[in-house]
């Protein structure tokens, strides 16, 4: 979705922290039938546990670093 993007960071969320309901629904493109996280509600900032940097490729692209599930 946020090819070329730049700034762009990832959040990791201990959802058990999460003050807002936490639904996990088809994506808007409907790829694979796989389910994605949304939240209804504003984002607690005492559920982000890091903040990662998260760069594009240099084709504009983006991959999860290894290290993030």
């Amino acid at each position: 979705f946020y090819i070329g993007q730049s700034d762009l960071v990832l959040l990791c969320v201990d959802v058990a922290r999460l003050t807002g309901e936490l639904r996990y629904e088809p994506s808007a493109d409907h790829l694979q039938d796989s389910l994605f996280p949304h939240l209804y509600g504003p984002l607690n900032l005492a559920a982000v546990v890091s903040v990662v940097l998260f760069p594009a490729g240099p084709d504009g692209r983006f991959t999860l670093p290894p290290d993030i599930p």
